[in-house]
């Protein structure tokens, strides 16, 4: 048996001061190593990045990804957000932003981001400053009519008290007999006086606009033209007229109030009338140098981007985003969408859908496009689309296009008539696209209001122009609905879509029966949908986002093939549909289901997509369904005891500028987001599942602690009862 030599003190003392140190050194390289990795994580910095919430929070979609892979210019993302001492939903909004913005960062070295808290007044200034810088070269000559502009009017108010004493004086003047005079020169002092007053206090805001490191020059511009307007026009001109009569002893009716300025009853002497000729002069000069700086103020281009800057950084929390010559500017309210209503129960707060990555890669999409797709409503007579005039505009989602950079305009080839209903209007030309720019044409009914607006909205002219445009390569949306006409003679836009493997039904609408405790069994044409088609991206981006159709009809589809691609986008389901054929418009409650029209498999498809030979269609068998009245209708609810009002369709403006997006071959810009944040990915636990899972946690945790105590005990005892070889 081999014996152990026992160990002396020193000994001891050195292996256990050995084993704490390498301890200490195992202890200190893990924190190092720890601080590494999360160094590596950090935004901005992200080679190990692992996302691990439900809902995948912190990943990128597969469409953003390949938006910044493709990035080959540098973008600068800037928040103003708030941060710190917020309540807590602000708090989670603002932190799910700011995180946002770190991602993409953390994803493309191409991207750099910069934090400013709204709080830090000092760096906001400098940013704003610079942004400024951005466009001083287009805003100088604004800028320097505005200086001038305000130059005259302070040299006017600095020449205007002398005028009115002057003014005043001769209505004092020994003289003149006058009694009406006296007091008419004396009133117009007054006048004068208050307008300088006036005049001081509009150059005092123009100040303020003016007064920071982004000058407001449209809100100064504005107000200076007004200023200049109401001065000249209401005193100057008028007052230097009536001085000029009076010095000519005119027998004219006065210029000003004639209440208060008489034709004169008495010779106006020598003196008194050299005086007021004087006066008179030197209002005429300052007229004309007022007119010289107003012209110019006027001519002035504006500069649109500059103009939209200054509104949108208006808002307290915004994404600045700084590409090659371009600016957008992104509200935090814009990157958040209200739960559907009815989501939640009424005494809790619903939760907002997370729309950020969408704007935010739309943002990056829309500022590469060069040129900006082109997208052109098209209707055939009657009230213009856009604007104010008419009942079914389309406002809204033409101004969502805007907003991600594409260019909207309206034609119509018909020939129009004044207001006097007698003088014909030629046309103007269509709009012209640049050289590659994608153009899309919306089709529109004449009359959506008319039930049969078809003829006229189809007419033949109208399709000739379509058909033509599409052979040169251009994409089309078209929106119809039922006609009676449809059982006479086939309609053009049927003609154009059968090339497409699309077939309206024309002379059929869908209704739904539904039975109510008032009036019984009621037959609507107002259809809901929430479920949309996963396999075609305008449609499997809505989510679950509700829509509306208020006057569908159906669409029969062609197989896909080869050369034909066809996808239904909108499908309307229900157990009590049918297709009414040629409906009453005016007894559509009084339609009885008729099961001999229902669909087959429950469901009638209302809206359609088609490719082939490159060419692209979205036809849509519903007149109304994105006008404002649909796309802007809100719905109240009672929300932590408040009424809240949100969006109650969704789904249709949505519908629209997704379908626009695709035909302007944009895909990247369809819900860049994916939407996946509004869906878990991982599934809701099970009662049995949640069971099993307490069991564990309660006796399972317990039970596996012990037996390891026991195998740990176990060792331990066996190696005291082994002797020492």
């Amino acid at each position: 048996m081999k014996s152990t030599v026992p160990q002396t003190h020193a000994q001891r003392r050195a292996r256990f001061g050995l084993n704490v140190a390498v301890s200490a050194a195992a202890a200190v390289v893990l924190v190092i190593l720890l601080n590494v990795l999360v160094y590596l994580t950090l935004p901005g910095r992200g080679i190990f990045r692992l996302d691990l919430t439900a809902t995948r929070r912190y990943s990128l979609a597969e469409q953003t990804l390949g938006v910044l892979d493709r990035l080959d210019k540098p973008y600068r993302i800037v928040s103003l957000v708030a941060r710190g001492g917020l309540p807590d939903e602000q708090q989670r909004i603002s932190d799910q932003v700011l995180d946002l913005v770190d991602e993409y960062a953390a994803r493309s070295s191409h991207i750099q981001v910069e934090h400013i808290a709204t709080s830090d007044i000092a760096r906001q200034e400098s940013f704003l400053k610079e942004l400024h810088d951005h466009y001083s070269a287009q805003l100088n000559p604004l800028a320097e009519s505005i200086a001038n502009s305000r130059k005259a009017l302070d040299n006017l108010t600095t020449l205007a008290p002398a005028q009115a004493q002057a003014i005043e004086q001769l209505g004092k003047h020994a003289a003149l007999q006058s009694q009406d005079i006296r007091q008419a020169l004396t009133h117009i002092s007054q006048l004068y006086n208050t307008r300088i007053m006036a005049l001081q206090q509009h150059l005092q805001r123009v100040g303020r606009l003016l007064d920071g490191p982004l000058p407001n020059y449209p809100g100064a511009k504005a107000i200076l033209e007004a200023a200049i307007e109401d001065l000249d026009g209401n005193f100057l001109a008028p007052v230097a007229g009536q001085f000029e009569q009076w010095a000519r002893q005119d027998q004219a009716p006065p210029l000003l109030s004639p209440s208060t300025l008489p034709r004169p009853t008495a010779a106006v002497p020598a003196a008194v009338r050299e005086s007021l000729l004087q006066i008179a002069e030197q209002f005429e000069a300052q007229r004309k140098d007022l007119q010289t700086v107003v012209t110019a103020l006027r001519v002035a281009p504006a500069v649109q981007q500059y103009e939209e800057l200054v509104t949108q950084l208006g808002s307290n929390d915004v994404l600045v985003v700084i590409g090659p010559g371009q600016v957008r500017v992104l509200s935090v309210l814009e990157l958040f969408r209200p739960a559907e209503a009815g989501a939640d129960g009424p005494q809790e707060v619903p939760e907002y859908s997370f729309l950020g990555e969408e704007m935010l890669t739309g943002a990056l999409v829309a500022m590469a496009l060069n040129p900006p797709p082109l997208v052109v409503f098209l209707y055939a007579g009657g009230p213009p689309p856009l604007g104010q005039d008419g009942q079914y505009l389309f406002n809204y989602v033409a101004e969502q296009l805007r907003k991600v950079g594409f260019r909207v305009e309206q034609w119509t080839p018909q020939p129009m008539t004044d207001r006097s209903g007698q003088n014909t209007i030629k046309p103007a030309d269509p709009p012209k696209p640049q050289a590659g720019q994608k153009t899309v044409w919306v089709v529109l009914p004449a009359d959506a209001g008319d039930m049969n607006f078809l003829a006229q909205a189809s007419s033949q002219s109208v399709m000739d122009h379509v058909r033509q445009r599409m052979e040169a390569g251009d994409n089309a949306l078209f929106i119809f609905g039922s006609t009676p006409m449809a059982q006479f003679q086939p309609s053009p836009v049927a003609g154009i879509l059968a090339e497409f493997g699309i077939t309206p039904q024309l002379d059929r609408l869908i209704l739904s029966q539904r039975v109510t405790p008032a009036q019984g069994s009621v037959s609507t044409s107002e259809l809901h949908v929430d479920h949309w088609p996963k396999d075609f991206p305008v449609a499997a981006a809505l989510g679950g986002m509700p829509a509306v159709f208020v006057s569908a009809s159906p669409l029969l589809l062609s197989p896909s093939t080869d050369a034909l691609k066809v996808w239904p986008v909108a499908v309307v389901e229900g157990s009590s549909l049918w297709a009414q054929l040629n409906p009453d418009p005016s007894r559509l409650s009084e339609a009885k289901y008729d099961p001999a029209a229902a669909p087959p498999d429950g469901r009638f498809i209302v809206g359609a997509a088609a490719e082939a030979g490159g060419r692209r269609v979205i036809a849509v068998a519903d007149p109304i369904w994105a006008i404002d009245q649909l796309t802007q209708y809100k719905t109240v609810m009672l929300v932590d005891q408040r009424l809240v009002s949100t969006i109650a369709f969704p789904g249709n403006a949505e519908l629209f500028v997704n379908s626009v997006y695709w035909l302007a071959g944009q895909e990247e810009l369809i819900a860049a987001g994916a939407r996946a944040q509004d869906v878990r990915r991982i599934a809701d636990i099970s009662d049995a599942g949640m069971a099993g899972l307490r069991w564990a946690v309660l006796a399972g945790l317990p039970s596996a602690c012990l037996g390891l105590g026991a195998v740990v005990w176990a060792v331990r005892r066996r190696d005291l009862s082994t002797p020492a070889a």
